[in-house]
């Protein structure tokens, strides 16, 4: 957990009731999600060597087979439903993943030549395209967690956005993008924007906890912010119970069925 030490300097202080502290900087986030980046891209690769071997041993397997097929698929649109998967989608380029695959196409295109075998060639492919698909859907999963925080905080960015840039033999980094500008890195960031990028991390990333406490989070945050940050982190949380301590009315305004108004029983009287 991020910045673990602080928990328990807390709890060293105040005592063990203190909850779990997550209010992790800038810069720790950005040394998270880069570890996170590479941990995909190197279990996603490792995935796509694992099933092209399984592939090939499949498609030969069938070729080699006698068995006839009474199949009717179209092996020209099992081509091109191939070559578009084989390209990658915007994630997998977005991440490096699409600079290794045609040669994976190529060779299955050779293995499948001959119109002697188009008909036998169409259960090869269908096998084909199923893992192809197969890798698609488990690289977005290995991915989901960075993309999903992103979305969240990119949700309250109009005229800019934060960005994944990825360089050869240089860790990932988070880079804040303008519309006409470069990129530019998160030191740029105003003290409510920094707040967003903390807040939607904490949300995004707790996992144990099935109570979540927020004091005051709308602090440097405009108020049209406000308005929806807790609607947006309660997406990030799963269900989980947030409890906030808050003097912001218009974060409390959306949220009357729940609210609580602390009063003070001290006497006023001499």
């Amino acid at each position: 957990m991020i910045e673990s030490d602080v928990t328990r300097f807390a709890r060293k202080l105040f005592g063990e009731f203190v909850p779990n502290i997550s209010f992790p900087t800038p810069q720790a986030i950005e040394a998270t999600v880069g570890d996170e980046i590479r941990k995909a891209q190197m279990l996603s690769l490792q995935y796509e060597r694992e099933l092209t071997s399984r592939m090939f041993l499949e498609i030969l397997e069938t070729m080699l087979s006698n068995t006839d097929t009474t199949l009717e698929s179209d092996p020209d649109q099992l081509f091109h439903d191939i070559s578009n998967l084989d390209k990658g989608t915007a994630l997998e380029r977005r991440y490096r993943l699409d600079q290794r695959r045609n040669e994976s196409l190529v060779s299955v295109r050779a293995l499948l030549h001959g119109a002697t075998q188009r008909q036998r060639a169409i259960p090869a492919l269908e096998k084909y395209k199923r893992v192809l698909i197969e890798r698609q859907q488990f690289t977005e999963n290995k991915f989901r967690a960075v993309e999903s925080y992103l979305i969240a905080v990119n949700q309250f960015y109009t005229k800019k956005r934060i960005d994944i840039d990825i360089q050869e033999q240089q860790p990932p980094n988070l880079v804040v993008k303008y519309k006409d500008k470069d990129s530019l890195p998160l030191s740029v960031l105003s003290s409510g924007e920094r707040q967003i990028l903390t807040l939607m991390f904490a949300a995004s990333r707790i996992s144990k906890q099935e109570i979540v406490l927020l004091d005051e989070p709308e602090i440097s945050l405009h108020v049209d912010w406000q308005s929806s940050l807790l609607e947006r982190m309660s997406g990030l949380l799963d269900g989980k119970q947030i409890i906030v301590c808050s003097h912001s009315p218009t974060l409390a305004s959306n949220h009357l069925d729940v609210l609580v108004e602390l009063k003070s029983h001290l006497s006023t009287q001499k």
